[in-house]
């Protein structure tokens, strides 16, 4: 049986519009969505698809996205609400589509719109700015082609360019429907089916074709910044582990939807299904494997919609009160959820947020400052708010500048053209992009970069000033390509070698600075905690836990505070720390639990409150000890910081984290004698640590004491021999020693190893120099130039030396 027509048409359509309202009430734009606004506003104004507009950079994953907003903002010249009517008419659109064409019931399509639009990830993401509507509507299209057609080469033809288009709105989609795609290929001809897909493909080949040529890369910059970050696979994973288990925690309906649409795609014998499951596993496990998002939902909604369809699609013959009872199942699953879209007002983001393992309901974030409804409600032209935006509309007053920052959608939007954002996430920055991470907290999507020593410089001056010379060589030539003429022969050279990674060499010595990991054994917000943290916090929340699942100890205490901060329920969670402390006033874990919430919320007079009541319960410990001075180290607290480090030291003696942060404090204030005693000590302590033999050469060199440091660039050498900042170095002590011949074979066996690199080049110019052959130190400069760092050549010829 199934519901009589009027009826599931009434039913049908009150659904549709409780949709539309929903979405109305719901609907927000994210920080990243102004990420692409800012190429699209550059783009309208004439200043080409760029970013920053002295830069060809792809800071924008989805083109067609992008090219349809563009269209539309190109008549409306407002991009808030435009983009909110935009996402709002497709997503209403494709929910209709599916209920009056895809459907094969009335029944089917009232329970996969009542399923949809109980999805708090599918109705957050329906909108949001990002590409997630458009993806919608073209894979609901290639399912209904690939499902109901009765394909011809023709027909082929049409599906497999709503798969181009896909794809081009978003690459990885290809993963979903490749499965698809090659069941379909194989049923025809190996040449006529490949000639049929391959024409289908022509506007996203055509889309390679110019991105190769206008940006240098086939690829969104966003995806070398956030593969290339050198974290180890198996983070990534538990991390993508950790999405997939949140996402569904934050959104029941998604695994409802994933459980039904795949118990109804295997019990039915139909093998058109199978492709469709193989292609939302291949997604799901490519999703777990680039650890997910910090978006909790947002790379689920395409396999909820595959499954949704294949879950509509079955003939339905139950009786309606059991169809009626699974709606109303669903839909009382979805109103039961704390932050329920169904529910939501324009109060939304007032509520605690849900944030977990760097994973967050974002648009519990944004909402606030973004939301529909509240513009709505406003009506003026203040909307929308948030300090981001208020900071970029007075950079935009005060001119032109060079701006160092994260959280760049807002800012750099409304900031405008004239303000170059410096992305240290490295989103929009292509150099960043192809460095490793230096943050060893990082968060997912957000990978933060050192900014290479004289980059701004380089920006500001419009000329290589990067200080390494390694960096300086590949970022002339990523320059080139980038900022120089389209059609420039030495450009197309550059392009085929980058993308061939035949530069890479110039970055494989390239240890950028490190952060410095937090010592904080519990620090909750931490990017992986045990997983028990995670399911003590979601089965015993809301249990009267005190009397049977914690026990009134120092540990059971603990455990809770640990999972209620993994949860930022920082105050509960500050609690159930003082309760273990109150249990056990020394219990170091509880301590450091409580200073991990002051990291993460990066509030530094409290982690100094806690610091004195460890250290006063706990005075024989050289890890508060050292800990705190890391603190006062960051506040520029310098006296303190080298009590807390001596103390550290005076309570373990062979404290060789101590002797380090102490040796660099006392080398930034150039108290070189007492660091160089530290870095001794460290030495003696680890004699296998690469980077203490560094930085005593350093100071031995600048104290004059050039054999000294020799003989640590050789300590050096003896592990790494091809080490080039240890050569250069060593090179450079000869020189100041009047040693022309070693320290001439040292930058020649430079040159022979990096003949890539211009910094050899400089310095041997120097040492021909030093021996009156001014022709051949001209032609070193020269060659330097040549590389990228023309400053040495331009300044002996300003001076007559060189011609």
């Amino acid at each position: 049986m199934s519901l009589p027509k009027h009826a599931g048409t009434f039913l049908l359509t009150l659904a549709l519009v409780i949709f539309a309202v929903i979405l109305v009430r719901t609907s927000w734009i994210t920080d990243d969505a102004y990420i692409t606004f800012r190429t699209i506003d550059n783009w309208i104004h004439g200043y080409g698809l760029t970013w920053n507009i002295s830069e060809r950079v792809q800071a924008y994953t989805h083109p067609l996205w992008m090219l349809v907003l563009s269209g539309v903002y190109f008549f409306t010249r407002e991009i808030f609400f435009t983009t909110h009517w935009v996402s709002i008419a497709i997503s209403v659109g494709t929910l209709t589509f599916f209920a009056f064409r895809v459907a094969s019931s009335t029944t089917g399509a009232l329970l996969g719109v009542i399923l949809l639009l109980s999805s708090k990830a599918f109705v957050d993401f329906s909108s949001s700015g990002l590409e997630n509507p458009l993806t919608h509507a073209l894979l609901l299209l290639f399912l209904w082609g690939y499902f109901d057609w009765n394909l011809d080469e023709r027909k082929l033809k049409q599906l497999s360019i709503i798969a181009g288009l896909l794809v081009l709105n978003r690459m990885d989609t290809i993963l979903l429907i490749g499965p698809m795609l090659l069941v379909i290929w194989r049923s025809f001809s190996l040449i006529g089916g490949g000639r049929a897909v391959l024409l289908g493909f022509v506007p996203f080949v055509l889309w390679e074709v110019f991105s190769i040529f206008y940006y240098g890369f086939p690829f969104p910059n966003t995806a070398y910044a956030k593969l290339n970050t050198g974290i180890e696979a198996s983070e990534l994973w538990i991390q993508g582990a950790y999405y997939l288990l949140v996402s569904l925690y934050f959104d029941p309906i998604l695994l409802v939807g994933l459980i039904l649409g795949s118990g109804f795609a295997l019990s039915q014998n139909q093998r058109q299904n199978l492709p469709v499951l193989m292609g939302v596993l291949l997604y799901g496990v490519y999703v777990a494997k680039i650890g997910g998002d910090f978006m909790a939902g947002r790379f689920l909604t395409t396999p909820l919609l595959c499954l949704v369809v294949i879950f509509a699609r079955w003939h339905w013959v139950i009786p309606p009160v059991l169809s009626g009872g699974l709606a109303v199942a669903i839909l009382g699953i979805s109103l039961s959820l704390p932050q329920s879209s169904l529910l939501s007002g324009a109060d939304y983001s007032e509520g605690d947020d849900l944030f977990d393992q760097g994973i967050t309901d974002e648009r519990h974030w944004y909402y606030s400052h973004t939301g529909l409804l509240k513009a709505l409600q406003k009506r003026d032209e203040s909307w929308p708010q948030n300090k981001n935006i208020d900071r970029g509309k007075q950079l935009r007053s005060e001119g032109p500048a060079y701006l160092q920052t994260g959280g760049i959608g807002y800012l750099g939007f409304y900031a405008g053209p004239e303000v170059h954002i410096i992305d240290e996430d490295a989103l929009a920055e292509p150099l960043l992009a192809r460095l490793p991470i230096n943050d060893p907290m990082w968060w997912i999507g957000h990978f933060k970069r050192s900014i290479p020593d004289g980059y701004v410089a380089s920006l500001e001056a419009g000329e290589n000033r990067i200080e390494n010379p390694d960096i300086a060589a590949y970022y002339e030539k990523l320059r080139s390509i980038i900022q120089g003429p389209l059609w420039d022969a030495q450009r197309w050279i550059h392009i085929v070698k980058m993308n061939l990674g035949l530069y890479e060499s110039l970055l494989a010595q390239y240890d950028p600075p490190r952060l410095p990991r937090p010592n904080v054994e519990g620090a909750v917000g931490a990017r992986v905690l045990p997983i028990r943290y995670w399911i003590y916090y979601r089965v015993f929340r809301q249990a009267t836990w005190a009397s049977w699942f914690a026990p009134d100890t120092a540990e059971g205490w603990f455990l809770l505070g640990g999972s209620l901060g993994l949860a930022r329920d920082f105050d509960a969670a500050l609690e159930a720390f003082d309760k273990s402390i109150e249990a056990d006033p020394k219990y170091k874990k509880s301590y450091l639990g409580r200073l991990g919430i002051h990291v993460t919320q990066g509030n530094a007079k409290a982690m100094l409150q806690d610091f004195d009541r460890a250290i006063k319960a706990n005075p024989e410990d050289p890890n508060f000890y050292n800990s705190r001075g890391m603190l006062f180290l960051q506040t520029k607290q310098w006296g303190l910081a080298l009590q807390d480090f001596g103390k550290a030291i005076e309570n373990r003696p062979n404290f060789v984290e101590a002797y380090q942060n102490r040796a660099v404090l006392l080398e930034a204030l150039q108290h070189r004698e007492a660091a160089i005693g530290d870095w001794s000590q460290v030495i003696e302590l680890d004699p296998n640590g690469v980077d203490a033999y560094r930085h005593r050469a350093s100071l031995y060199s600048a104290t004059q004491k050039f054999q000294k440091a020799i003989d640590d660039f050789n300590r050096i050498l003896q592990g790494k021999p091809e080490d080039y900042n240890a050569i250069m170095g060593r090179g450079y002590q000869y020189y100041k020693m009047g040693q022309v011949g070693p320290a001439l074979a040292d930058f020649n066996l430079l040159i022979q190893k990096h003949p890539g690199n211009p910094g050899a080049y400089i310095n041997r110019g120097y040492i021909h120099l030093q021996k009156h052959d001014t022709t051949q130190a001209c032609l070193d400069w020269q060659q330097a130039c040549d590389l990228g760092n023309c400053s040495t050549f331009q300044v002996h010829q300003n001076e007559g030396l060189c011609p």
